[in-house]
């Protein structure tokens, strides 16, 4: 059948306002006059006097968008048009925000330490703020030793490995948010010690032991799918933590006897194979599909 096109351009947004929350966001809304656009477009400008440029466009009905990293104590104005194949209307009134000054972000919370064997120790916490350049991470050997710090990691980060440590060894951290303006409080003090490394060298420094003792290697991406779903999911609640802690004083003994035979190690790859199809399930469920690691100092930190 042919296509039919509209007769005439959309009917234009109107009552569009813009309002500064911090100093990196503007919020905007307007009224959908129309019933045919096809989408609308929204263009912004420094200044009364700069050029208009197009920063987002969004589907047909949408009547809000969140306008972020923007620059603090700047005003920026706005214009929205909607569309169709026939043409466009722009909204008759052209608003104006100013963003705030740059805002320290606020403190993370929830810090949790979990010691693993091979002389590490994974730390997690939660992401409060939407303003943080980064993280800080502190350390100290005992509870009455110097805060040094160890790492810093990126915006977004609520994770951090922290490896290489002495076994048997109490440590105490501590996290920070900070940006351009100044850094948070500090969350409060949580402490873990390092056990021992395992001796058989089963499971590598991955903790994934059973895992790494059936596929041969902490790199293989089977193991690395449990591996992101330990970090991203398990670690992070506390019945999770517990459940790794068990598995790290229980597991490598087990992981030995895989390691010697291949029968075990083909019975734990066909009961592992369920285990994996449903953390793959679970993961593109969630959207949570891996990301590159950015660099840091230390160890290895983990998104949010």
């Amino acid at each position: 059948s042919a296509t039919t096109w509209p007769a005439s351009a959309p009917a234009a947004p109107s009552n569009l306002g813009a309002t500064a929350v911090g100093g990196s966001r503007v919020d905007l809304v307007w009224n959908d006059n129309s019933a045919d656009e096809t989408s609308f477009r929204i263009e912004r400008k420094i200044g009364p006097g700069g050029p208009y440029g197009l920063v987002a466009a969004v589907p047909a009905n949408t009547t809000t968008w969140c306008d972020t990293g923007l620059s603090p104590s700047t005003t920026y104005f706005y214009r929205v048009l909607a569309y169709n194949n026939a043409g466009a209307a722009t909204a008759p009134s052209e608003p104006s925000a100013r963003t705030g000054a740059a805002l320290a972000p606020q403190a993370p919370s929830g810090l949790a330490a979990l010691s693993r064997a091979s002389s590490r120790v994974d730390l997690s916490w939660q992401d409060n703020s939407i303003v943080e350049d980064g993280f800080q991470i502190e350390r100290k050997t005992g509870s009455d030793g110097t805060y040094a710090v160890v790492a810093t990691v990126p915006s977004d980060t609520v994770g951090f490995g922290d490896t290489g440590l002495s076994a048997k060894t109490t440590y105490t951290y501590r996290v920070r948010a900070y940006n351009t303006a100044g850094s948070s409080a500090y969350t409060p003090e949580v402490s873990a010690t390092a056990q021992a490394a395992s001796g058989s060298g089963s499971g590598g420094k991955s903790g994934c032991f059973i895992a790494t003792a059936a596929y041969g290697s902490p790199l293989d991406p089977h193991v690395v799918v449990l591996r992101r779903f330990r970090d991203r999911v398990l670690v992070r609640t506390p019945l999770g933590r517990q459940f790794v802690e068990a598995y790290y004083r229980h597991s490598p003994p087990v992981a030995d006897l895989i390691r010697r035979s291949e029968a075990l190690r083909c019975v734990t790859r066909w009961g592992l194979a369920e285990v994996i199809g449903a953390v793959r399930w679970i993961e593109a469920e969630a959207g949570s599909a891996p990301r590159r690691p950015a660099p840091a100092s230390a160890g290895r930190s983990t998104s949010k």
